[in-house]
């Protein structure tokens, strides 16, 4: 008789999502019930259940495996399960611990509470009923469990994320007062939070559950973190049931200082779950699904009995909300999503889950995730529906917050990263460059002592090669202050200009042939905030350029305009244009296209224009000219001698390329 029903609850749990299976070890003296159990509660749902025969092969297998949670029989020869379970909170081993036993004695339950076990089991009744409470238990110590750690990392933090918790956060000093409080804990117990602050623990009780909290203040006190039911009395008298996760806290040097506890208000679930248990197929699928806005449709997805949680969060009423109404708290965004996924499930029979915004009572969107389960008729045919709908608006802002968090990181990591190649850059520079420069002077001597002491006997050709050598001499010389410049951070000496002068002062120091013309269209307004000897280096290096382009004449057309909080200034010229393979090569260091060129001419113009918070970009076109554009904040937020580091261009940022100085 038990074996349909168990299969019958097998073919729903099949049509759940893939999830990560909980790692259960079962201890039990009784072999033949192991593989019973074994087989029972991974019928139940992401389960991997490995079994011990005694306590002595429990330890063993708990030295070599991960588990999240012990399930133990309570009298076994040898060691019994709370002599397993007081050896292993000895060893600091604080794993959830379920006694599972046929000894249905409340003296056991209390003992095994006061040890530190997470939950109190019967093993006697119908199967289905047994094995599905157990594993809403381990389900229930194990998810809880997982939130602890996080809570107490930060103070600061941990208030200003409990604020919007719609679970209860509540915390004792080391005399049991009230010393926090979120709004939701408050709301549980019908109090405002100013008035619960500075209350012992024990007003919120009756005597029997002082009795009970006086024993479990000793586990805390002794450092053991703890989850229970309890019952409170509200402030209107009326009793409550609650779930707590509890933590001890304490100061730098171990000393217990108080208590945090995470309190969940279960009263409604208690009721649920009395209502459901004369249908043993409705208790099963509700069991299944936990959350905070509970819900049951018909066949077809309609609302056909009051959803109270949901019409709460939603504002609505039952007549608004029967029928397909509730879908009208839907964002309209996740309708036709929601309503797609959700014609799925009801055609294939399957779990229904999604996740969508719903809108509160006030207007305000939250996240949901939603999940449901059929409950089939003995024909296979959907009776009707039960699921819940989570708040997970926490965790997804956490999530964007994270995957910010990481963006930022990225990127500064890469920075630092190119910060610390171009630091290389310039201490080989350096080296290289002393090195080569001792050479260079004894050969600049040489020549010089040639000259003096030969000078009127050599001949014209012998002459020719000595102007050759001083040549070659200087602009080596140009080459190593080229790579030192380029590889060294950038000290910005902020003056005050305006874009006219500016082009004023590089046209001054660069002769124009007489085939161009120069048209300077640069405003006086307005006065910007520039380090202008190295931006008057900047754009004597684009004019050169431009000049170099156009060999047989043209026309030079500078302008600047003010746009959004910056001066963009526009160099276009008429000359022969530069091809795309050029153009992808123009800011790689050591790159050129000139005969005595070193290339490290624009990689340091575009080095002093993102000193500055600026960009440089040119566009070219053949045989109708090119536009080299400067963007420069008019007032950078870069403060005045800052040592600055930009990134280094992809020649050198990516070692694999095999091109610049790196190896």
């Amino acid at each position: 008789m038990v074996e349909p029903v168990v299969q019958s609850h097998a073919e729903i749990v099949v049509g759940s999502s893939e999830k990560k299976p909980i790692r259960v070890l079962h201890v039990d003296d009784e072999l033949g019930l192991l593989k019973v159990a074994k087989q029972c509660l991974e019928l139940q749902g992401p389960f991997r259940v490995d079994t011990a025969g005694s306590v002595e092969e429990a330890l063993v297998k708990l030295e070599k495996e991960q588990y999240e949670a012990v399930v133990s029989d309570y009298q076994m020869p040898g060691k019994d399960g709370l002599q397993f379970l007081k050896e292993l909170r000895e060893k600091e081993n604080s794993i959830p611990f379920i006694v599972f036993t046929g000894k249905g004695r409340e003296e056991v339950a209390i003992e095994a509470l006061n040890l530190g076990a997470d939950g109190y089991f019967n093993k006697i009744g119908h199967p289905e009923t047994v094995y599905c409470e157990l594993a809403h238990g381990i389900r229930q110590v194990v998810e809880k469990r997982g939130t602890e750690h996080s809570l107490l990392k930060s103070e600061d933090k941990y208030r200003r994320l409990v604020e919007n918790l719609h679970e209860g956060i509540w915390a004792i000093d080391k005399d049991s007062y009230t010393t926090f409080v979120n709004p939701r804990m408050a709301e549980i117990l019908g109090y405002r939070r100013e008035e619960m602050i500075g209350k012992h623990l024990f007003s919120f009780m009756d005597e029997r559950g002082i009795e009970l909290a006086k024993r479990l203040l000793k586990h805390r006190q002794q450092g053991i973190k703890e989850q229970h039911d309890f019952e409170f009395i509200r402030k209107d008298g009326k009793g409550i049931y609650a779930t707590l996760e509890t933590s001890p806290i304490t100061d730098d040097d171990g000393n217990y200082i108080g208590a945090i506890a995470g309190v969940m208000d279960t009263t409604e679930h208690k009721k649920k779950e009395e209502s459901v248990r004369a249908s043993e197929e409705r208790y099963r699928s509700y069991i299944e699904v936990t959350g905070e806005l509970g819900w049951t449709t018909n066949a077809d997805g309609e609302v056909v009995e009051d959803i109270p949680s949901f019409r709460r969060f939603t504002g609505q009423t039952y007549e608004e909300v029967k029928g397909w109404g509730w879908s009208k708290a839907l964002h309209p965004d996740d309708l036709e999503r929601t309503a797609q996924i959700w014609k799925e499930a009801t055609t294939t029979k399957s779990k229904y889950e999604v996740e969508y915004r719903l809108r509160r009572h006030d207007g305000a969107y939250r996240y949901f995730l939603a999940r449901g389960i059929p409950v089939l008729k003995e024909d296979g045919s959907i009776r009707e529906w039960v699921g819940t709908s989570i708040d997970i608006t926490e965790r997804k802002n956490m999530e964007d917050a994270l995957l910010q968090s990481t963006r930022d990181l990225a990127r500064a990591q890469k920075k630092l990263l190119a910060a610390e190649r171009l630091a290389a850059i310039g201490e080989l520079a350096g080296m290289v460059g002393h090195d080569l420069r001792n050479p260079l002077t004894g050969i600049a001597g040489a020549t010089y002592y040639i000259k003096v002491k030969s000078g009127r006997n050599l001949d014209k050709k012998s002459k020719e090669m000595l102007k050759t050598i001083e040549e070659d001499i200087q602009r080596s010389n140009k080459i190593i202050n080229d790579l030192l410049e380029y590889s060294r951070e950038i000290k910005l000496e902020f003056s005050e200009t305006t874009p006219k002068l500016m082009l004023k002062g590089a046209l001054s120091a660069v002769q124009i042939p007489r085939n161009i013309q120069l048209r300077n269209l640069a405003r006086d307004a307005p006065r910007i905030r520039v380090d202008a000897e190295k931006m008057r280096r900047v754009f004597i290096s684009i004019v050169k350029n431009a000049v170099d382009a156009m060999p047989k004449g043209g026309i030079l057309t500078m302008r600047s305009k003010k746009s959004n909080g910056s001066i963009e200034f526009s160099f276009e010229d008429t000359g022969e244009g530069i091809t795309k393979c050029v153009l992808d090569k123009l800011w790689s260091p050591l790159f050129t296209t000139k005969a005595k060129g070193m290339g490290f001419g624009l990689p340091i113009c575009k080095r002093i224009v993102e000193a500055h918070g600026g960009k440089i970009s040119v566009e070219s076109e053949i045989g109708r000219g090119t536009t080299f554009t400067v963007i420069m904040p008019i007032a950078p937020r870069i403060e005045e001698d800052q040592d600055i580091w930009v990134n280094l261009p992809e020649s050198l940022a990516e070692e694999k390329r095999g091109e610049g100085i790196l190896p």
